[in-house]
Protein backbone atom coordinates (compact mmCIF):
# COMPACT_ATOMS: atom_id res chain seq x y z
CA UNK A 1 0.00 0.00 0.00
CA UNK A 2 1.50 3.51 -0.95
CA UNK A 3 2.32 5.79 1.65
CA UNK A 4 1.57 9.27 0.73
CA UNK A 5 2.19 12.55 2.64
CA UNK A 6 0.37 15.58 1.30
CA UNK A 7 2.16 19.31 2.39
CA UNK A 8 0.03 22.06 2.22
CA UNK A 9 2.50 25.05 2.21
CA UNK A 10 -0.59 27.52 2.44
CA UNK A 11 -2.13 27.86 6.16
CA UNK A 12 -4.87 25.06 5.92
CA UNK A 13 -8.07 26.78 6.05
CA UNK A 14 -11.11 28.42 3.89
CA UNK A 15 -8.77 28.90 0.54
CA UNK A 16 -8.37 27.46 -2.47
CA UNK A 17 -5.56 25.00 -2.55
CA UNK A 18 -6.81 23.77 1.77
CA UNK A 19 -10.28 23.03 -0.61
CA UNK A 20 -8.77 21.29 -3.35
CA UNK A 21 -6.71 18.86 -1.23
CA UNK A 22 -9.50 17.82 1.21
CA UNK A 23 -11.74 17.38 -2.66
CA UNK A 24 -9.17 15.10 -3.62
CA UNK A 25 -9.00 13.10 -0.53
CA UNK A 26 -12.45 13.03 0.35
CA UNK A 27 -13.40 11.42 -3.28
CA UNK A 28 -9.88 9.07 -3.39
CA UNK A 29 -9.81 5.35 -2.46
CA UNK A 30 -8.55 5.59 0.82
CA UNK A 31 -8.72 1.77 1.30
CA UNK A 32 -5.72 1.45 -0.72
CA UNK A 33 -3.87 4.53 0.30
CA UNK A 34 -1.95 5.62 3.11
CA UNK A 35 -2.53 9.52 3.20
CA UNK A 36 -0.63 11.39 5.59
CA UNK A 37 -1.19 15.47 5.81
CA UNK A 38 1.19 18.26 7.17
CA UNK A 39 0.04 21.96 7.99
CA UNK A 40 2.24 24.67 8.40
CA UNK A 41 0.73 26.19 11.07
CA UNK A 42 -2.07 25.06 14.00
CA UNK A 43 -4.87 24.16 12.27
CA UNK A 44 -8.28 26.88 12.99
CA UNK A 45 -10.58 24.46 15.55
CA UNK A 46 -13.41 24.60 12.94
CA UNK A 47 -10.87 22.25 10.63
CA UNK A 48 -9.60 20.37 12.85
CA UNK A 49 -12.47 17.32 13.44
CA UNK A 50 -12.18 17.14 9.44
CA UNK A 51 -8.52 16.93 8.57
CA UNK A 52 -8.27 14.63 10.94
CA UNK A 53 -11.45 12.39 9.86
CA UNK A 54 -9.64 12.76 6.18
CA UNK A 55 -5.63 11.71 6.93
CA UNK A 56 -4.02 8.43 8.43
CA UNK A 57 -2.10 11.28 9.91
CA UNK A 58 -1.88 15.35 10.91
CA UNK A 59 1.15 17.19 11.45
CA UNK A 60 2.10 20.81 12.16
CA UNK A 61 5.35 22.15 11.01
CA UNK A 62 5.59 25.75 11.20
CA UNK A 63 7.11 27.13 7.90
CA UNK A 64 7.30 30.75 7.48
CA UNK A 65 8.95 32.03 10.32
CA UNK A 66 11.64 28.96 11.12
CA UNK A 67 12.64 27.90 7.25
CA UNK A 68 15.35 25.97 8.08
CA UNK A 69 14.02 23.92 11.10
CA UNK A 70 10.87 23.38 8.77
CA UNK A 71 13.23 22.08 6.17
CA UNK A 72 14.65 19.63 8.61
CA UNK A 73 11.72 18.29 10.49
CA UNK A 74 9.90 17.91 6.89
CA UNK A 75 13.36 15.59 5.92
CA UNK A 76 13.05 13.43 8.89
CA UNK A 77 9.60 12.96 8.82
CA UNK A 78 9.68 12.10 5.57
CA UNK A 79 12.92 9.47 6.04
CA UNK A 80 11.48 8.12 9.29
CA UNK A 81 8.13 7.38 7.66
CA UNK A 82 9.34 5.92 4.21
CA UNK A 83 6.89 7.75 2.34
CA UNK A 84 6.57 6.25 -1.43
CA UNK A 85 4.89 9.64 -2.56
CA UNK A 86 5.59 13.60 -1.39
CA UNK A 87 2.88 15.63 -3.15
CA UNK A 88 3.80 19.24 -2.05
CA UNK A 89 1.14 21.81 -3.03
CA UNK A 90 1.89 25.48 -3.57
CA UNK A 91 2.36 28.47 -5.30
CA UNK A 92 6.10 29.54 -5.93
CA UNK A 93 9.60 27.79 -6.68
CA UNK A 94 9.46 28.01 -2.73
CA UNK A 95 8.32 24.41 -3.27
CA UNK A 96 11.60 23.88 -3.65
CA UNK A 97 11.93 23.34 0.21
CA UNK A 98 9.61 20.30 0.00
CA UNK A 99 10.76 19.03 -2.87
CA UNK A 100 14.21 18.51 -1.72
CA UNK A 101 13.59 17.39 1.58
CA UNK A 102 11.74 14.70 0.07
CA UNK A 103 14.71 14.12 -1.87
CA UNK A 104 17.08 14.07 0.98
CA UNK A 105 14.51 11.63 2.98
CA UNK A 106 14.97 8.88 0.72
CA UNK A 107 11.17 9.57 -1.32
CA UNK A 108 11.11 8.07 -4.34
CA UNK A 109 7.75 10.04 -6.26
CA UNK A 110 7.90 14.22 -5.49
CA UNK A 111 5.16 15.59 -7.34
CA UNK A 112 5.37 19.81 -6.96
CA UNK A 113 1.43 20.85 -7.65
CA UNK A 114 1.00 24.25 -8.45
CA UNK A 115 -2.07 26.11 -7.80
CA UNK A 116 -1.28 29.74 -9.44
CA UNK A 117 -0.39 31.90 -12.03
CA UNK A 118 1.60 34.64 -9.91
CA UNK A 119 2.91 34.85 -6.85
CA UNK A 120 3.95 37.96 -4.64
CA UNK A 121 7.75 37.10 -4.14
CA UNK A 122 8.79 37.04 -7.36
CA UNK A 123 12.73 37.25 -6.05
CA UNK A 124 12.65 34.53 -4.49
CA UNK A 125 10.87 32.42 -7.10
CA UNK A 126 13.58 33.48 -9.69
CA UNK A 127 16.14 32.38 -7.02
CA UNK A 128 14.92 29.09 -6.53
CA UNK A 129 14.39 28.02 -9.80
CA UNK A 130 17.41 26.42 -10.18
CA UNK A 131 16.78 24.12 -6.93
CA UNK A 132 13.35 23.50 -7.93
CA UNK A 133 14.12 21.99 -10.98
CA UNK A 134 16.54 19.80 -9.80
CA UNK A 135 14.47 18.50 -6.78
CA UNK A 136 10.75 17.42 -7.73
CA UNK A 137 10.61 14.63 -10.49
CA UNK A 138 6.53 14.71 -11.66
CA UNK A 139 5.37 18.45 -12.13
CA UNK A 140 1.43 18.79 -11.58
CA UNK A 141 -0.41 22.49 -12.03
CA UNK A 142 -4.35 23.68 -11.75
CA UNK A 143 -4.05 25.27 -15.34
CA UNK A 144 -1.55 26.09 -18.12
CA UNK A 145 -1.38 29.41 -16.89
CA UNK A 146 0.32 28.04 -13.62
CA UNK A 147 2.24 25.31 -15.36
CA UNK A 148 3.55 27.69 -17.19
CA UNK A 149 4.61 29.96 -14.46
CA UNK A 150 5.88 27.63 -11.85
CA UNK A 151 7.43 24.87 -14.85
CA UNK A 152 7.69 26.42 -17.63
CA UNK A 153 9.45 24.25 -19.84
CA UNK A 154 10.32 21.72 -17.56
CA UNK A 155 7.92 18.59 -17.84
CA UNK A 156 4.17 18.76 -16.34
CA UNK A 157 0.85 17.58 -16.92
CA UNK A 158 -1.72 19.69 -16.17
CA UNK A 159 -4.63 18.39 -13.66
CA UNK A 160 -8.09 21.16 -13.30
CA UNK A 161 -9.07 20.91 -9.81
CA UNK A 162 -12.24 19.07 -9.52
CA UNK A 163 -15.42 19.55 -7.64
CA UNK A 164 -18.32 17.46 -6.46
CA UNK A 165 -21.01 18.70 -8.76
CA UNK A 166 -24.25 17.56 -6.63
CA UNK A 167 -22.58 19.57 -3.64
CA UNK A 168 -23.29 23.28 -5.41
CA UNK A 169 -26.36 22.42 -7.34
CA UNK A 170 -28.75 25.48 -7.07
CA UNK A 171 -31.52 25.10 -4.41
CA UNK A 172 -34.42 27.75 -4.27
CA UNK A 173 -35.47 26.70 -0.76
CA UNK A 174 -31.99 27.67 0.48
CA UNK A 175 -31.92 30.95 -1.51
CA UNK A 176 -34.87 32.00 0.24
CA UNK A 177 -33.89 30.55 3.24
CA UNK A 178 -30.37 32.56 3.05
CA UNK A 179 -31.66 35.98 2.02
CA UNK A 180 -34.08 35.97 5.12
CA UNK A 181 -31.45 35.21 7.60
CA UNK A 182 -29.43 38.76 5.88
CA UNK A 183 -32.48 40.65 5.63
CA UNK A 184 -31.84 40.22 1.94
CA UNK A 185 -35.05 40.58 -0.36
CA UNK A 186 -36.44 38.44 -3.38
CA UNK A 187 -36.22 42.06 -5.07
CA UNK A 188 -32.64 43.08 -4.52
CA UNK A 189 -29.67 41.86 -6.55
CA UNK A 190 -26.77 40.11 -5.09
CA UNK A 191 -23.24 40.50 -6.44
CA UNK A 192 -21.07 37.84 -4.46
CA UNK A 193 -17.74 36.86 -4.16
CA UNK A 194 -15.18 33.77 -2.14
CA UNK A 195 -12.02 34.37 -0.99
CA UNK A 196 -9.15 35.41 1.11
CA UNK A 197 -9.33 39.85 1.84
CA UNK A 198 -5.75 39.95 0.66
CA UNK A 199 -4.59 42.68 -1.46
CA UNK A 200 -4.16 40.21 -4.70
CA UNK A 201 -7.81 39.27 -4.59
CA UNK A 202 -8.52 43.35 -4.77
CA UNK A 203 -11.91 43.27 -2.86
CA UNK A 204 -11.49 47.23 -2.46
CA UNK A 205 -12.28 47.06 -6.22
CA UNK A 206 -15.81 45.71 -5.46
CA UNK A 207 -16.95 48.25 -3.10
CA UNK A 208 -15.74 50.88 -5.42
CA UNK A 209 -17.96 48.71 -8.05
CA UNK A 210 -21.14 48.34 -5.52
CA UNK A 211 -20.70 52.23 -4.68
CA UNK A 212 -21.52 53.45 -7.97
CA UNK A 213 -24.14 50.70 -8.75
CA UNK A 214 -26.37 51.71 -5.65
CA UNK A 215 -26.40 54.94 -7.24
CA UNK A 216 -28.04 53.97 -10.20
CA UNK A 217 -29.96 50.88 -8.40
CA UNK A 218 -30.41 50.80 -4.44
CA UNK A 219 -31.18 47.45 -4.68
CA UNK A 220 -27.94 46.21 -5.31
CA UNK A 221 -25.88 44.41 -2.66
CA UNK A 222 -22.30 42.67 -2.20
CA UNK A 223 -21.47 39.79 -0.05
CA UNK A 224 -17.88 38.94 0.60
CA UNK A 225 -17.05 35.55 2.32
CA UNK A 226 -13.61 35.22 3.94
CA UNK A 227 -11.23 36.84 5.94
CA UNK A 228 -7.69 37.99 5.94
CA UNK A 229 -5.04 41.05 6.38
CA UNK A 230 -7.16 43.85 4.42
CA UNK A 231 -10.36 42.81 6.52
CA UNK A 232 -9.91 46.74 8.87
CA UNK A 233 -9.42 48.24 4.78
CA UNK A 234 -12.18 46.99 3.88
CA UNK A 235 -14.55 48.06 6.64
CA UNK A 236 -12.87 51.45 6.64
CA UNK A 237 -13.47 51.61 2.79
CA UNK A 238 -17.35 50.34 3.86
CA UNK A 239 -17.96 53.07 6.50
CA UNK A 240 -16.33 56.09 4.55
CA UNK A 241 -18.48 55.39 1.49
CA UNK A 242 -21.96 54.64 4.01
CA UNK A 243 -22.11 51.19 2.70
CA UNK A 244 -23.12 49.35 5.79
CA UNK A 245 -26.59 48.61 4.21
CA UNK A 246 -25.43 46.67 1.18
CA UNK A 247 -22.33 45.29 1.71
CA UNK A 248 -21.85 42.42 4.47
CA UNK A 249 -18.98 40.70 4.93
CA UNK A 250 -19.49 37.03 6.46
CA UNK A 251 -16.25 36.25 7.61
CA UNK A 252 -14.86 32.38 7.21
CA UNK A 253 -18.22 30.64 6.42
CA UNK A 254 -18.85 27.61 4.11
CA UNK A 255 -19.66 29.35 0.91
CA UNK A 256 -22.06 25.91 -0.10
CA UNK A 257 -24.97 27.35 1.02
CA UNK A 258 -24.12 31.55 0.28
CA UNK A 259 -23.70 30.36 -3.47
CA UNK A 260 -27.69 30.33 -4.22
CA UNK A 261 -28.65 33.74 -3.04
CA UNK A 262 -26.12 35.46 -5.14
CA UNK A 263 -26.95 36.61 -8.55
CA UNK A 264 -23.81 37.52 -10.15
CA UNK A 265 -20.50 35.83 -9.13
CA UNK A 266 -17.79 38.95 -8.90
CA UNK A 267 -14.27 38.24 -8.90
CA UNK A 268 -11.83 41.30 -9.19
CA UNK A 269 -8.24 39.33 -8.72
CA UNK A 270 -5.02 40.77 -9.56
CA UNK A 271 -3.58 37.01 -10.36
CA UNK A 272 -4.90 33.43 -10.11
CA UNK A 273 -4.35 30.09 -10.79
CA UNK A 274 -7.47 28.55 -11.83
CA UNK A 275 -9.96 29.40 -8.96
CA UNK A 276 -12.21 26.60 -8.18
CA UNK A 277 -14.52 28.84 -6.45
CA UNK A 278 -15.74 30.00 -10.44
CA UNK A 279 -15.98 25.87 -10.96
CA UNK A 280 -18.09 26.31 -8.40
CA UNK A 281 -20.39 29.20 -9.10
CA UNK A 282 -20.78 27.81 -12.53
CA UNK A 283 -22.00 24.74 -11.38
CA UNK A 284 -24.78 26.59 -9.37
CA UNK A 285 -25.81 28.35 -12.40
CA UNK A 286 -24.43 32.08 -11.62
CA UNK A 287 -23.22 34.01 -14.11
CA UNK A 288 -19.11 35.23 -13.57
CA UNK A 289 -17.67 38.84 -13.81
CA UNK A 290 -14.01 38.16 -13.59
CA UNK A 291 -10.87 39.77 -14.37
CA UNK A 292 -9.11 39.66 -17.50
CA UNK A 293 -6.05 38.21 -15.56
CA UNK A 294 -7.65 35.11 -14.75
CA UNK A 295 -7.14 31.98 -17.30
CA UNK A 296 -10.14 31.53 -19.69
CA UNK A 297 -9.41 27.92 -18.58
CA UNK A 298 -12.42 28.38 -15.82
CA UNK A 299 -14.80 29.36 -18.41
CA UNK A 300 -16.38 26.07 -19.04
CA UNK A 301 -20.23 26.89 -19.17
CA UNK A 302 -19.33 29.77 -21.16
CA UNK A 303 -20.99 32.48 -19.09
CA UNK A 304 -18.19 34.25 -18.07
CA UNK A 305 -17.36 38.49 -18.65
CA UNK A 306 -13.45 38.63 -18.48
CA UNK A 307 -12.90 42.34 -17.93
CA UNK A 308 -10.02 44.75 -16.79
CA UNK A 309 -9.12 45.65 -13.49
CA UNK A 310 -8.35 49.00 -14.16
CA UNK A 311 -11.99 50.48 -14.97
CA UNK A 312 -14.66 50.77 -12.68
CA UNK A 313 -17.40 52.03 -15.06
CA UNK A 314 -16.99 48.97 -17.33
CA UNK A 315 -17.94 46.70 -14.31
CA UNK A 316 -20.44 48.62 -13.16
CA UNK A 317 -21.91 48.51 -17.18
CA UNK A 318 -21.42 44.85 -17.22
CA UNK A 319 -23.23 43.99 -14.11
CA UNK A 320 -26.25 46.24 -15.50
CA UNK A 321 -26.57 44.24 -18.19
CA UNK A 322 -26.81 40.54 -16.77
CA UNK A 323 -29.31 38.37 -16.78
CA UNK A 324 -30.53 36.66 -13.47
CA UNK A 325 -33.79 35.48 -14.47
CA UNK A 326 -33.78 31.96 -15.07
CA UNK A 327 -31.70 30.83 -12.59
CA UNK A 328 -33.24 26.87 -12.01
CA UNK A 329 -32.57 26.27 -15.27
CA UNK A 330 -29.27 27.43 -16.24
CA UNK A 331 -28.06 25.96 -12.94
CA UNK A 332 -29.13 22.43 -14.56
CA UNK A 333 -27.42 23.17 -17.86
CA UNK A 334 -24.37 24.20 -16.38
CA UNK A 335 -24.36 21.03 -13.52
CA UNK A 336 -24.39 18.83 -16.84
CA UNK A 337 -21.76 20.71 -19.03
CA UNK A 338 -19.10 20.81 -15.87
CA UNK A 339 -19.91 17.01 -14.76
CA UNK A 340 -18.56 16.25 -18.47
CA UNK A 341 -15.70 17.99 -18.34
CA UNK A 342 -12.67 17.31 -16.40
CA UNK A 343 -13.33 19.34 -13.04
CA UNK A 344 -15.58 16.94 -11.87
CA UNK A 345 -13.98 15.46 -9.15
CA UNK A 346 -14.57 11.88 -9.47
CA UNK A 347 -12.03 12.27 -12.24
CA UNK A 348 -9.87 14.37 -10.86
CA UNK A 349 -9.85 11.83 -7.79
CA UNK A 350 -8.96 8.85 -10.22
CA UNK A 351 -5.90 10.40 -11.65
CA UNK A 352 -4.03 11.32 -8.40
CA UNK A 353 -5.18 7.17 -7.35
CA UNK A 354 -3.41 6.27 -10.69
CA UNK A 355 -0.65 8.60 -10.07
CA UNK A 356 -0.22 7.42 -6.64
CA UNK A 357 -0.61 3.70 -7.24
CA UNK A 358 1.80 3.67 -10.09
CA UNK A 359 4.70 3.96 -7.55
CA UNK A 360 7.02 0.68 -7.85
CA UNK A 361 7.17 -0.22 -4.49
Amino acid sequence: MPKVLIVNTVPTGLNGITKAIKSVVEHIDRANLQIDYVSICNIPSKFEREINDLFNCVYVIERNRHPVKYYNRLKALIKNNKYDVVHAHGNSHTLAIEMRAAKAGGCKLRIAHGQNSSCRHAFIHKVLAGIFAKSYNYGIACSYAAGNFLFGALPHAVIHNGIDIDKYKFSAETRVNVRESLNISEQDIVLGNVARLVPEKNNLFLIDVIERLIKIDSRYRLLLIGDGIERAAIENAIAKKNLSQNVLLLGTVDSLRYLSAFDVYVMPSIFEGLPIALIEAQASGLNCIVSDKISDECNVTDSMKFLPIDDVDVWVQEVLKIDISNRATRARKYADIICNSDFDIFHNAQCFYNIYKGIDI
